[in-house]
């Protein structure tokens, strides 16, 4: 038996998110890993906010963000920045324009504030 149910309300950029997986009982399976139960870690740096145009900007701490978003993003300065900034902030940020030394030097001091490599991975 399978079952389709919405996941969330989430969408993504490729629509909406269905769950479609077969439905077992509680003593069906032994559960390794319980995301559900897996708490955010605590031990994160603080927010990232930098200032452009006088106005302050979050870039959300990646760990925040859907892998599949930020996968996709990879390599594409507009669709990160997209994926990084919070919904009410996309829209007006991104409307501005932004010279690329601005823009690498956004992206550098946020790899460093995370300890991210430059390929957006955490460093060792």
């Amino acid at each position: 038996m399978t079952a389709v149910t919405p996941h969330d309300d989430t969408t993504t950029l490729a629509g909406a998110v269905l769950d479609v997986a077969p439905v077992l009982g509680d003593g069906d399976v032994e559960v390794v890993c319980d995301l559900d139960a897996y708490e955010r870690p605590t031990d994160r740096p603080k927010p990232f906010w930098f200032t452009y145009k006088g106005r302050n900007w979050l870039l959300m701490d990646q760990i925040d963000t859907d892998w599949q978003e930020l996968d996709a993003a990879q390599g594409k300065p507009r669709l990160m920045m997209h994926t990084l900034l919070p919904p009410e902030q996309r829209a007006t940020l991104l409307a501005h324009r932004m010279e690329i030394y601005r823009l690498e030097k956004l992206l550098g001091d946020y790899r460093a504030h995370y300890n991210l490599s430059p390929d957006g991975v955490p460093a060792p």
